[in-house]
């Protein structure tokens, strides 16, 4: 690419006047996602111990384009997103365990803490037919 100093140049992503005439990509698109010099493969642990995945194109991610991980294995396996109402459990308790035989799905926060409290599930799964303490 041949420079010309009095020419206009724009960032190649969102379209923004460049700053510097060297540059191809402006500094805010620069720094997001495998761009950025800190990036980890877009797979990050929070502080409470729930794995987060980078997906900016799924429906249901958060303001900084991450999902939960236990998540994501969810609706791989039933092949759906899910509903923001639904929760997912784990088993063991472990936040970072995300193995889809360690995880439960509930239909709703009522249900996952009627579980939690009582160690029992009026829930049965629609896949397997097991009541989710049967599991």
């Amino acid at each position: 690419m041949e420079i010309v100093k009095d020419r206009i140049y724009n960032c190649i992503d969102c379209g923004k006047k460049l700053v510097s005439y060297y540059a191809t990509r402006c500094r805010s698109c620069s720094k997001k996602g495998k761009l950025n010099y800190n990036w980890k493969g877009g797979r990050r642990v929070r502080s409470d111990g729930y794995i987060l995945i980078f997906c900016p194109e799924h429906i249901n991610r958060t303001h900084d384009n991450y999902m939960l991980e236990h998540r994501l294995v969810m609706e791989k396996y039933l092949g759906r997103h899910l509903k923001t109402e639904e929760v997912v459990h784990h088993i063991d308790g472990n936040r970072a365990n995300n193995k889809l035989e360690n995880l439960i799905l509930f239909p709703t926060h009522s249900a996952h803490q009627s579980f939690k409290h009582t160690g029992e599930s009026k829930y049965i799964c629609k896949h397997c037919g097991k009541n989710q303490k049967d599991k």
